[in-house]
């Protein structure tokens, strides 16, 4: 099978796995949603008496039901009457708009969200749990606005059974439940392993601010998806948390883009969007002062969220696009997925203030369409990440084989001649204690006329472990000058040190020779301190002479113990 085949193949099994797994993906929440139950739930459709801060309106029906648009300091109380219709473990569901709010049935206090002083309250629906002999009991709704949201209408109060309501709510919602869910797990997992090695692979610094932008944004897609109701009802946690992490998560994602894309970027360029980085960086602190010291709530100031937004995707799509113009990047798979989530935020924001702004009757049933984009978009990254990741190690990699080519010995592994020299510029540049022990391998030229190179370079190789097995500190280094001369340099050493490390080598040489045939291994080796002489080069003359000086030694006395400590 030729290679094009084998990857023609490898390309349609890959997409029929894709396919079949969409397919699975959707089945299941299409099954799902056929286990929905039929909802025993009752509209309260009656006629309401509403007062609007001094102005009453008697026996109206909500649905359509048009008043002045809602300020802050603005006070709402509609009262109404419970059906005769009994539902078993009723619930009340009830939409707030940012008000503080307090149900009563028959006058007495069942339920209280906030109080008029409140700085946050959030909007969404409430559920009141209502007694069992609730038919025909009185319900007062009071609320007291808190933000200038211009409301203008009240929502139509249901009854539900408890049960079956949330049964049904997670059936309806599963689909955006398992998608949220799944990107703040993946998110933290991401969180905990990049920042677990972030100091073995600094590069992964950069993974932890992505995880860290898009837990944020998976928080806010459950407040916007109201799927916050099933883990925390309680409207002001809900707030607090859109808010914030609406406000929190930018920031991060800036951090992601500054680092890994702008780095190529032109001096202006890379300075503008510094400063979309401090802005945003700088925008929750600032919210978060304004609103303890109630100047400024933080719902007021969501505008300036949505311009910094806005900034930031101009400035990060102008230079991917010029990027993509001059063939200069990296980062497609990124682009796709920013494309989609660029187009979904753009028609989330001018939805949202549509609603907020010019059509407040359809704002509660308004959801966010980033969520799959935001999928995508992650997903895009870290594939992203992990191809330039990829080419980052390759590259790392070449440099580092590159550089052990040029300072190893390739047969010994040990320390090269340019290595040395280096090492020697240091210690010349340096004040630190240091020794030099010069070595001369005896017999080699023997072991290559007699044995042949063979056996010549296995008694190299055998000699360079030898001295890595004495080197077994990094201020140790062995290397080899070149043939049968060695060298180990001892850093923040004294002569007392290299005795102490001769002798341990001496003792290493004599276990090997034990079994070595048929030559065992022979060195004539001088050392010399650095406070001997004035330069490095002096004292590893010294130590050459030194180790001629113990090589004549040897030869005159063959039969004697050749590698005996000076």
């Amino acid at each position: 099978m030729s290679k094009e085949t084998s990857q023609k193949i490898k390309l349609i099994f890959g997409a029929i796995s894709v396919t079949a797994c969409i397919f699975c993906f959707v089945s299941f929440f299409y099954i799902s949603k056929k286990h929905i139950k039929s909802s025993d739930s009752y509209t309260i459709d009656s006629t309401f008496d509403v007062t609007v801060n001094d102005t009453h309106y008697d026996d109206i029906t909500l649905e359509g039901y048009k008043f002045p648009a809602l300020k802050k300091g603005d006070r709402v109380t509609y009262s109404f009457t419970l059906p005769e219709k009994h539902i078993h473990d009723a619930i009340l569901w009830l939409y707030v708009d940012h008000s503080a709010t307090r149900v009563f049935i028959d006058d007495e206090l069942a339920y209280e969200l906030g109080s008029p002083e409140s700085k946050m309250i959030g909007y969404g629906f409430i559920t009141v749990d209502l007694p069992d002999d609730y038919p025909g009991k009185c319900v007062r709704v009071e609320m007291y606005t808190i933000e200038n949201e211009g409301r203008t209408n009240l929502d139509t109060p249901v009854i539900y059974n408890y049960e079956t309501f949330i049964r049904n709510y997670i059936s309806e919602n599963s689909f955006y439940l398992v998608i949220d869910i799944a990107i703040i797990v993946l998110c933290l997992t991401i969180m905990l392993i990049s920042i677990t090695f972030s100091k073995i692979m600094p590069s992964l610094l950069n993974l932890t601010f992505l995880s860290i932008a898009f837990f944020f944004m998976g928080v806010w897609e459950m407040c916007s998806y109201n799927l916050i109701f099933l883990f925390a009802k309680n409207l002001i946690v809900r707030g607090y948390l859109e808010y914030m992490s609406l406000y929190i998560g930018p920031f991060f994602l800036s951090l992601y883009f500054y680092i890994d894309f702008f780095k190529p970027a032109g001096k202006v360029v890379k300075n503008i969007y510094r400063g979309v980085v401090i802005a945003q960086g700088i925008f929750p602190v600032l919210a978060v002062i304004l609103h303890v010291t109630d100047i400024v709530h933080i719902p007021a100031i969501l505008i300036v969220c949505h311009v910094l937004l806005f900034a930031n995707i101009f400035t990060v799509l102008t230079f991917l696009i010029n990027q993509i113009r001059q063939k200069t990047t990296n980062h497609i798979s990124m682009i796709v997925g920013l494309i989609i989530i660029i187009i979904l935020a753009i028609t989330d924001i001018v939805r949202f203030d549509y609603y907020k702004y010019f059509n407040r009757d359809g704002f509660e049933k308004y959801t966010s369409l980033l969520l799959v984009g935001f999928l995508f978009f992650f997903i895009s990254l870290i594939i992203d990440f992990f191809i330039n990741q990829r080419k980052s190690l390759l590259k790392a990699a070449r440099a580092e084989t590159m550089h052990t080519l040029a300072h190893v010995d390739m047969m010994t592994e040990l320390a090269n001649r340019r290595k040395c020299d280096e090492l020697f510029a240091e210690l010349d540049s340096s004040k630190e204690k240091y020794v030099l022990i010069s070595f001369d391998l005896n017999y080699l030229k023997n072991a290559n006329d007699t044995y042949g190179h063979h056996e010549g370079d296995r008694l190299i190789i055998d000699f360079a472990d030898l001295l890595k097995s004495v080197c077994t500190d990094e201020s140790l280094i062995a290397g080899r000058m070149g043939g049968d001369e060695f060298l180990i340099i001892m850093r923040n050493a004294e002569a007392s040190d290299a005795e102490k490390l001769l002798k341990m080598m001496n003792e290493n040489c004599a276990e090997i020779n034990k079994t070595r045939k048929p030559n065992i291994i022979s060195y004539a080796y001088g050392y010399c301190s650095g406070n001997e002489a004035g330069s490095v080069e002096e004292v590893y003359r010294i130590a050459d002479e030194r180790m001629y000086e113990h090589k004549k030694i040897i030869k005159r006395s063959p039969r004697a113990t050749l590698n005996k400590t000076r």
